[in-house]
């Protein structure tokens, strides 16, 4: 695909199978005449939009797009999974009977600049998992986020995951929080609007247009312990500066199976 890096592209695919998969159910016809566009050097670049199929005699334009949580979101990510790697170097032979998340503070990257300022807080990190297992193992299953000691000034707050239950490893593992993302996603929202509807609307005298957002609040929550599959489906204007419906949908998890309505 795109080359952006194997797991942005695996999330598109799934992203637009998912909901071809879900337009065909809908009119109860099968794809046909699936093309990239944005495959194809051919293809005008204002015009590489994601993928185009026919369903029932309809013409579909498809485009996704991730949605960042907050600014630096992708860039705080990269920081947590070399703390993860790090923390997991440190429990090496410890043995935690059920998979944890861990809230790493706000702005992680930013109150810890320096590697060695990190290591340090996770080599902490680890030694309070280790102080804590009993306790650790005794919470409740029950999607809550629960203290278990600070340090430093830093509450450490962890969730159950239910690794345990499905055979995975239950390593814990770490999620970067942000502060108060709500206020941030609609200027998120809009950048993503303004940089994909362009594109859209040069489709959307003779296609059906689809944009996909997909928002992974992997801040709040991990893709592994969400457990509800909500989809919605509609179609209605997105933006008053564009005269053409096009197709919305949201999907919150595309990991699990749904049936819908």
């Amino acid at each position: 695909m795109k080359g952006r890096g194997l797991w942005l592209d695996q999330r598109e695919e799934k992203c637009i199978e998912f909901v071809l998969r879900t337009i065909e159910k809908r009119l109860m016809k099968n794809r046909s005449n699936v093309w990239r566009p944005e495959e194809n050097r051919d293809t005008p670049s204002d015009r590489r939009i994601d993928a185009v199929a026919r369903i029932g005699g309809q013409d579909f334009a498809l485009e996704h797009t991730m949605v960042e949580p907050y600014e630096g979101h992708y860039k705080q990510g990269v920081v947590t999974q070399k703390a993860r790697i790090y923390l997991w170097k440190q429990l090496e032979k410890f043995d935690l009977k059920v998979g944890i998340d861990i809230a790493l503070p706000n702005g992680f990257s930013t109150l810890y600049p320096k590697q060695k300022q990190r290591e340090k807080f996770i080599r902490a990190l680890a030694s309070l998992i280790r102080e804590k297992q009993s306790e650790i193992e005794s919470l409740g299953d029950d999607d809550r986020f629960y203290e278990i000691g600070v340090i430093g000034e830093i509450p450490i707050k962890v969730v159950r995951n239910g690794f345990e239950k499905i055979g995975e490893d239950t390593r814990p593992d770490l999620l970067s929080m942000a502060g108060d993302y709500q206020k941030w996603r609609p200027d998120r929202i809009q950048r993503s609007l303004a940089d994909k509807l362009p594109k859209l609307k040069r489709w959307g005298k003779d296609h059906q247009t689809v944009l996909i957002l997909e928002n992974r609040d992997i801040s709040l929550t991990s893709w592994r312990s969400v457990r509800p599959v909500e989809v919605v489906l509609f179609f209605r204007p997105v933006s008053s500066q564009f005269k053409t419906d096009h197709g919305f949908i949201q999907a919150a998890n595309l990991t699990g199976s749904t049936s819908l309505s």
